[in-house]
């Protein structure tokens, strides 16, 4: 899919408003939603009830200097979709596509968002993606008005990588795709993005920072995750501090506890001074960063344990094969 020679960045950046994506809080709803900031577009997400996630994906779209917001939505209940609709379009600036990434349901709550949309996808001259699995029926199109691109794309529920998903999702929501209309298209696996987590414990230090170097330099390649065995209150001002000395925001994180899905769930684990507590998982690639805690330190002492993990995720960077975009 993708034009070689075509800077993917400037995909969405003379857009106004902001992409709305159903299901962001899925994995493979996030993985669009990051993308589609890397391709230059502000990002609305809904969620029905992963609100940890969705504020995750918004933190790395906001990071990123895109705007975001999150919203929970249900599908069912067409005057509060409508409403939420609204809004978000209000708060954006209007709605250049909508793509609905909910899972295999998509005829059930496809209309009441699609219909909450229509107005706003008019004004914008914009698009609907709406993602399937591959058996699963296409949702009614012949009824949508004029003006609004309309395709799908069928996945087979087998498919755990996001990859080629991501790719053509956003090829179709872009101007690039403008001449394809009431197409179906469908989708094979890719690389995946490995996913790492960061691990401490209370989550408002160490594993903030690494987190934060992870998320700007890798710009969505790489899927981060950050969380404590015994998370604090707040992330620690002097390393939110540190890290605003090399131009990186970690100032909206919130410490949390790690779930045991998402530890099975990643790549690799990097565990830093957590001990015991650490979760063990068979086949899951485990290794540990001995760095000194930040907490009760001045800025003079944070300092250098920014700068070891700076070089400790440039080296993981490159150990997984993700060139660094700082």
């Amino acid at each position: 899919m993708t034009e070689h020679g075509t800077d993917l960045t400037n995909d969405f950046a003379d857009r106004g408003g902001a992409a709305l994506v159903v299901g962001g809080s899925g994995r493979p709803g996030a993985a669009i939603c990051r993308e589609l900031a890397v391709r230059g577009s502000d990002v609305a997400l809904t969620y029905r009830t992963n609100s940890t996630v969705a504020e995750s994906v918004a933190a790395d779209i906001s990071e990123w200097g895109r705007r975001a917001w999150t919203v929970g939505l249900e599908l069912e209940d067409s005057r509060a979709c409508v409403a939420s609709v609204d809004a978000i379009a209000e708060a954006a600036g209007g709605i250049h596509t909508l793509i609905h990434a909910a899972g295999s349901a998509v005829t059930e709550g496809f209309t009441t968002v699609a219909d909450a949309c229509m107005s706003h996808l008019r004004a914008s001259g914009g698009s609907i993606v709406a993602i399937s699995d591959g058996a699963a029926a296409r949702p009614a199109l012949d009824d949508r008005p004029d003006g609004v691109r309309v395709n799908t794309i069928g996945v087979d529920p087998l498919v755990d990588d996001p990859t080629g998903l991501v790719e053509a999702v956003c090829f179709l929501a872009s101007r690039r795709a403008g001449s394809i209309i009431g197409q179906h298209l469908r989708v094979e696996d890719g690389p995946s993005a490995p996913v790492v987590a960061f691990l401490c414990v209370h989550n408002a230090g160490r594993s903030q920072m690494a987190a934060g170097f992870l998320r700007h330099l890798a710009a969505g390649r790489v899927e981060v995750l950050s969380a404590g065995s015994a998370p604090g209150d707040v992330v620690n001002p002097v390393a939110v501090a540190a890290m605003a000395e090399h131009g990186i925001d970690i100032s909206t994180a919130e410490p949390r506890r790690w779930t045991d899905s998402e530890i099975e769930h990643a790549d690799l684990v990097v565990t830093m001074g957590c001990g015991d507590a650490c979760p063990v998982y068979p086949g899951t690639r485990y290794e540990d960063w001995p760095l000194d805690d930040p907490a009760g330190e001045g800025i003079e002492a944070v300092r250098p344990i920014r700068d070891e993990i700076a070089a400790r995720v440039l080296d993981l960077m490159s150990r997984l094969g993700v060139e660094s975009t700082g």
